[in-house]
């Protein structure tokens, strides 16, 4: 990776998860920055979309596969001998992320230029609707299954909206930027 791609993913890198934290705080509050809060999933997931996104968008999708891989690997060691399901839904979500950023990737190389938050937002929440069942095993109930699973689902469109955005500006601003 040259020293200008470098540049570019790390300013994505940045963007992106200002941008979920910035959503999340607008929607969740200070629950944000709260460590076991849902919502604290704008700063973990957020900063993961982020890095992601940013490999991708540098052409390097090798790097953002092995980067998802490895966070869900590291995610079902520390949740392997407490609840099993929640770590094959972290495998799960993680799989998700990098699906989601190769779709955003390829609507930008395919000239989308502006609007591509607007449907990595809900395909991240489509993710999260996949692994919520699995994460959250023991605490389903009849009465709040529906609730919980919208929850998860709004935390992701939030998340895949906040990086999205901010990683589509950084895009709009390399693309206007003299080569050299």
């Amino acid at each position: 990776m040259g020293p200008q791609e470098l540049k570019w993913a790390l300013w994505r890198l940045f963007s992106g998860t200002a941008g979920s934290v910035a959503a999340g705080f607008l929607v969740f509050r200070s629950d944000v920055f709260r460590f076991g809060s849902p919502a604290f999933q704008c700063l973990t997931v957020g900063v993961l979309f982020a890095a992601v996104l940013g490999l991708m968008r540098s052409d390097h999708r090798g790097y953002a596969l092995a980067l998802a891989f490895s966070y869900g690997i590291v995610r079902v060691g520390t949740l392997a001998l407490d609840d099993l399901f929640a770590a094959v839904a972290e495998l799960v979500l993680a799989f998700g992320v990098y699906m989601v950023a190769l779709i955003f990737d390829l609507m930008a190389r395919n000239g989308l230029l502006i609007g591509k938050f607007l449907i990595v937002g809900p395909l991240l929440g489509a993710a999260y609707l996949a692994a919520t069942p699995l994460a959250q095993f023991y605490f389903l109930t009849e009465s709040g299954t529906v609730r919980m699973l919208l929850e998860h689902v709004f935390l992701g469109i939030v998340i895949g909206d906040g990086v999205g955005l901010g990683v589509e500006i950084v895009d709009l601003v390399e693309a206007v930027q003299p080569e050299g």
